[in-house]
């Protein structure tokens, strides 16, 4: 809650100063798209496109880096009576 001494009309004049900011940015925008733009990739660039992802972390102890994790820690907790793991 504001304090009495702050009137509504200054709270509005307050916001006056980023809706100018915003109408630049839009007007920037509109005048340069590349800006916000992403040049659609053709088929020849398609080629091109090479996406190496590393290979998961091995778990010696096997507590659960493997694709089954989730299952195995959700199994563990509703062993153990976990509230939070319970289905309902």
């Amino acid at each position: 809650m504001t304090p009495r001494t702050v009137a509504t009309a200054s709270i509005y004049w307050g916001a006056v100063p980023f809706m100018i900011l915003q109408l630049f940015v839009m007007a920037a925008l509109i005048a340069a798209p590349p800006l916000v733009v992403q040049p659609k990739l053709t088929s020849s660039d398609a080629g091109k496109i090479n996406v190496e992802l590393p290979p998961p972390p091995s778990d010696p102890d096997g507590h659960g880096l493997g694709p089954h994790a989730f299952q195995r820690a959700t199994a563990r907790a509703l062993r153990a009576g976990s509230r939070f793991a319970r289905r309902h």
